[in-house]
């Protein structure tokens, strides 16, 4: 069966560490230094988890506004086979920033698959909720917060081109897709040389049988085939070469 959810889910140091390597470094020592390449959907997973888990409401708003803000680079196809093994309120969690995007057809599954779920509420101060209203970026979604419990507004995200730079999942996203051949990829230029069947690429890469054994064999036409090979300029549209 396909693995969805993170082989190592992070906790604590581990989990600052992780962030890094999104370029998230508000909850790690420095943003010096380097760091492993951690797959984008292990850290943000991890975090929510960790941050529902713990009522770390900082941690969730600072991964929240990532969310939002880098959606489009975000594996979601996964995603959508991690949400349905998910208790309600990560689930909801989730779907809240799934719907927040709508507009993206990736998300239509979900939304459609949990449209008569219930709403889930985090945050049980029912004077803040008095006070302050309800966060007005997820009405109509399946999550309700007071205006004030995600914090994290004010943090300074990174670029898409500081992504690119530092995590080559993110590069890689950048110029084949978001997909689970995007992550094969990837999980072949950190570690080719210690895989060696098709089954360890899969679980590495959270694809299938059938990605991984595709995306290896074009890996290894590309790894045969000279770098810098010159190719003829094309003069005009369908002009001479």
């Amino acid at each position: 069966m396909r693995k969805t959810q993170p082989t190592t889910w992070f906790k604590n140091r581990e989990l600052d560490l992780a962030l890094r390597s999104i370029c998230l470094f508000s909850f790690g020592e420095s943003s010096e230094g380097g760091h492993e390449a951690y797959n984008p959907e292990d850290v943000l997973l991890s975090a929510v988890r960790e941050g529902l888990s713990d009522s770390d409401y900082r941690l969730l708003g600072v991964v929240s506004y990532f969310i939002e803000s880098f959606f489009s680079l975000l594996n979601v196809s996964r995603l959508t086979n991690c949400v349905a093994e998910m208790e309600t309120q990560e689930r909801n969690f989730w779907i809240a920033h799934f719907q927040l995007h709508r507009r993206d057809p990736r998300t239509a599954k979900v939304i459609a698959r949990y449209k008569h779920s219930k709403k889930t509420r985090i945050g049980s101060n029912e004077w803040a909720f008095k006070k302050y209203g309800l966060d007005p970026r997820f009405k109509d979604t399946k999550l309700e917060i007071h205006s004030k419990l995600f914090e994290g507004k004010d943090i300074e995200l990174p670029s898409v081109t500081e992504l690119a730079s530092k995590n080559p999942y993110f590069r890689n996203r950048l110029v084949i897709g978001p997909t689970n051949r995007a992550d094969a990829w990837t999980v072949l230029e950190l570690e080719a040389r210690s895989i060696s069947t098709n089954r360890e690429l899969s679980d590495l890469a959270y694809c299938s049988l059938e990605t991984a054994r595709n995306t290896r064999n074009d890996f290894r036409v590309i790894q045969r085939t000279p770098s810098r090979r010159p190719y003829p300029k094309t003069i005009g549209m369908g002009g001479e070469r």
